[in-house]
């Protein structure tokens, strides 16, 4: 098991570079604003993810004190496309029965939404008594940790599942064919809220 087992609130940040820029948006990634993350949220554990098919970077640091703002200034070179930087607070943490060192898992799948205040009970109800439950029987889905963004997002999200597989190929497993074919998500699936945006992350060792 993982000597840090992960409870609290997260600082999400991600980068998306033009794609023909990647040696030096490497190098400006490593030396320049790694460096500025890390002197800004000193001492807090951080994992770094890529996506080669959005030419992104992210770094997900575990906040101890919900007091951390988010007044740190980044300097983007000019190949930078977007930059995202929030802070998302702990609605809940579950995991795969004896799914061991599920934080270091290979691939980190990041779901978000923007969801009304008037759905959120169903929303969470709906993850939390059947969703999870169906994705679990995977093999390859380790743990799922669900947020609340409580800072303005700029696309409007509010909420982000962030799953922990061992394999990408948890994404086209039986379970999760499943997990998206049940009366009651295909009922959710018929609000205009409810198309998310799906990230698939990739664990830098």
């Amino acid at each position: 098991m993982s000597a840090f087992t992960p409870s609290g609130s997260i600082v999400f940040d991600s980068v998306v570079a033009e794609i023909t820029n990647g040696i030096e948006f490497d190098d400006w990634y490593n030396n320049e604003h790694l460096n500025d993350l890390c002197r800004f949220f000193p001492d807090l554990v951080v994992r770094r993810y890529v996506s080669a098919p959005r030419a992104s970077m992210t770094s997900i640091f575990e906040l101890i004190d919900k007091s951390v703002t988010l007044n740190l200034e980044s300097s983007l070179g000019s190949f930078i496309q977007s930059h995202e930087r929030f802070i998302a607070h702990p609605i809940s943490s579950s995991h795969r029965p004896h799914a061991e060192n599920w934080i270091e898992a290979r691939i980190a799948y990041p779901v978000f939404f923007a969801v009304p205040d008037a759905e959120v009970i169903d929303f969470n109800n709906w993850y939390e008594q059947e969703h999870l439950d169906i994705l679990f029987r995977c093999e390859s889905w380790l743990a799922c940790r669900r947020f609340q963004i409580t800072n303005n997002h700029p696309k409007g999200w509010t909420h982000l599942a962030l799953h922990y597989l061992s394999d990408v190929s948890a994404l086209r497993s039986p379970e999760r064919t499943l997990a998206r074919s049940t009366s009651w998500r295909e009922r959710l699936a018929l609000r205009p809220w409810f198309k998310g945006d799906y990230r698939i992350l990739h664990k830098l060792v």
